[in-house]
């Protein structure tokens, strides 16, 4: 729907489109951003108690051993060693690096195996992580939708401060105005500037066109109405001296008046079209009389024809 029918919308919809794929791009990174972060605090959380145990078991100390597991237990952070524990959901322990994993929305395990042989595995509850990713995402959906409500509104906007001038433009032109007549656009720096000031060098050319058709109209018709005066003067003469009812000169008396009558008509015709169609005066037209005249003067001309 958006992207057919008027510019306004089409550019709304283009906004919006926009508007969705930088707000599931902004989506992608800051899910990603965000299990860094996660994975980054959690090995900050962890990583010192595994080396506390590891350093614990070492050295052997009972006192510290029972400190240990006193912090473990206020930190909600379980201890495993040498293979004990949910070992089904946590991948084998390896030297180096401890290896984190994620067991649950909330509980992360971190596996690793000393320089001496022992393996540990550290599993912690951490709550906070929870409303954290409920925060943001609420701040994430909020943002996606006051984004795409905002690229909307923009859109149309835009497009009507766009399509506005194009509007009246077109209305100009529908309505028979000239282009040139309006400043506002005439003198518009962009396209619809440009637009406008070709339908006004073109509307300018059209109307010397229109002129020069008009004037050369006005001309012939003038020039050929003088002799047809003329002959038309000579062919009353000569039915006012002629001697014979009928005859050849009778007929071609005749035939020369219907066509000096027509080329009248034709005159007459050019000089209406000479002038403004607005001031062409305009009535009802019998066709049928029209027809059966023209009629008539075919069956007379076929019978002359034999």
């Amino acid at each position: 729907v958006f992207f057919s029918g008027s510019l306004r919308r089409r550019m709304a919809g283009a906004f919006l489109a926009l508007a969705l794929l930088e707000s599931l791009v902004f989506g992608v990174l800051a899910w990603g951003a965000y299990h860094a972060l996660s994975v980054y605090l959690v090995r900050w959380h962890l990583e010192p108690v595994l080396e506390l145990v590891a350093e614990v078991d070492r050295d052997g100390d009972e006192a510290a051993a029972a400190v240990l597991a006193q912090l473990a237990d206020d930190m909600d952070i379980k201890i495993y060693r040498d293979g004990a524990g949910p070992t089904k959901y946590i991948p084998a322990p390896e030297r180096g690096k401890p290896r984190l994993t994620r067991l649950e929305s909330e509980r992360y395990a971190l596996s690793w195996r000393s320089k001496q042989g022992r393996e540990y595995v550290l599993v912690g509850k951490i709550d906070d992580f929870d409303d954290l990713e409920e925060v943001l995402l609420q701040a994430f959906l909020l943002c996606a939708a006051g984004g795409l409500l905002a690229a909307v509104v923009f859109g149309l906007t835009l497009g009507r401060r766009i399509s506005g001038p194009l509007l009246t433009l077109a209305r100009r032109i529908r309505d028979g105005e000239n282009p040139g007549d309006t400043p506002e656009l005439l003198d518009r720096r962009d396209e619809v500037g440009l637009l406008t000031r070709a339908f006004a060098e073109r509307e300018g050319e059209l109307r010397a066109f229109l002129v020069r058709e008009q004037l050369f109209t006005g001309d012939v018709s003038h020039e050929l109405r003088t002799p047809l005066t003329v002959l038309r003067g000579g062919l009353e003469i000569l039915e006012a001296g002629r001697s014979m009812e009928s005859g050849p000169d009778a007929s071609i008396l005749a035939r020369m008046t219907r066509t000096v009558d027509s080329m009248s008509e034709t005159v007459n015709t050019l000089l209406l079209l000479a002038r403004r169609p607005e001031q062409l005066e305009r009535g009802p037209l019998d066709m049928t009389a029209l027809v059966c005249a023209h009629a008539n003067a075919m069956e007379q001309a076929f019978a002359r024809r034999g």
